[in-house]
């Protein structure tokens, strides 16, 4: 079991001893049961143990499938880090941020969908300056505005927070059906792969296609009675556009970008719709809003415990750049402690790790 007992582990193992039987993750292969999804996960982190690699850095490349969570959840469970990579970069890119993070091990698929954790030939040694937290996590690198990939160092406690304080808030049940649609390099597809499971429901991993063909899109979610989409607000323009109409019962998450009036008009017939913001930085999203037609579309309130402010060059000035502070804020940038310092800090008065986010916002009325 994980050292620091997180609360989503603890919950998903919950659920496969109460409800062995259900659906916890799907693909277009088949399904993993609660009971198969534990049962292979507790293997990848015996696997992870046995071979001395706990707390190490573990890349995992075997595209959009049901395994994915099961290395992802093996990680956790072994206090590791997990480090996911997208099928479709180069190869050059791939090795750059494995170089950067120094993996210990990888990941495999085989043909038969056996899965294993490969140890590498470096030694996995990171420089004592490298801010990794203990406990494990994950890492997700972005490109920088050099353009020169930056991983994100993100601790499993800041991610127990974050699926922790979302499961209320979105309504997520053992009757949601969530419709896992991100690509595996961003931080949101983590999300996506973890919230239903914390709450006994289920995650439908959709074709790596799926959020360019509306066609496509409306079959599956029928096909999986879907109840749950997240996506960025042009993949949910574009499912509109080819005649999506979202179910009555449908929970709607969008982030990523701006959301227009109209779209929010074209997604009404939802139960709900959410408007979420966060830099990789801050763990998935920081801040929320439960979309209505005729309110003013805003990025809401912070996850509770976390505090954002407005940093203005001028006393009564309404708009500057966003600042956040919590128990998601990340832990900083794997190898580049110059860069750590220069956006994150602690802030005096909680104890807890802050962030520049470099966004210009304005404050509201409300």
């Amino acid at each position: 079991m994980h050292p620091q007992r997180l609360f989503i582990l603890e919950k998903i193992l919950t659920n496969a001893l109460k409800h062995p039987n259900s659906e916890a993750v799907k693909d277009g292969n088949g399904t993993f049961t609660y009971s198969q999804l534990v049962e292979q996960a507790k293997r990848i982190s015996t696997q992870i143990e046995e071979q001395h690699l706990c707390g190490s850095v573990i890349n995992v490349d075997v595209g959009r499938c049901k395994e994915r969570v099961v290395v992802l959840l093996g990680i956790l469970m072994s206090g590791s880090f997990y480090l996911p990579l997208e099928e479709e970069w180069p190869g050059k890119r791939k090795q750059v941020v494995c170089n950067q993070a120094h993996i210990s091990a990888s990941a495999k698929l085989t043909e038969n969908s056996t899965l294993g954790i490969v140890p590498q030939l470096n030694d996995g040694n990171r420089s004592k300056k490298d801010p990794v937290p203990s406990g494990g996590g994950y890492l997700i690198f972005t490109s920088g505005s050099t353009g020169t990939p930056k991983g994100v160092v993100i601790a499993a406690s800041s991610l127990d927070y974050v699926l922790k304080n979302s499961i209320e808030r979105f309504n997520v049940s053992n009757s949601t059906k969530l419709l896992a649609v991100a690509s595996p390099a961003f931080d949101f597809s983590i999300f996506e792969l973890l919230l239903p499971l914390v709450a006994g429901g289920t995650v439908c991993i959709a074709d790596k296609s799926i959020p360019k063909n509306p066609d496509y899109f409306e079959q599956i979610s029928k096909k999986w009675q879907i109840n749950c989409f997240t996506g960025t607000p042009t993949m949910f323009t574009m499912m509109t556009m080819g005649g999506w109409i979202p179910q009555t019962n449908a929970t709607l998450i969008l982030g990523g970008e701006n959301v227009s009036n109209l779209l929010l008009k074209n997604l009404s017939t939802a139960n709900q719709i959410w408007n979420i913001y966060g830099p990789t930085e801050t763990t998935i999203y920081c801040l929320s809003k439960k979309l209505k037609l005729g309110e003013e579309i805003t990025l809401g309130k912070p996850l509770p415990g976390t505090k954002v402010w407005v940093q203005t060059k001028k006393k009564n000035e309404r708009t500057g750049e966003l600042y956040v502070v919590g128990p998601s804020v990340g832990f900083g940038y794997i190898n580049n402690i110059e860069l750590t310092k220069s956006d994150f800090f602690t802030d005096s008065s909680t104890g807890f790790q802050g962030y520049r986010t470099g966004d210009l916002v304005s404050l509201t009325s409300a």
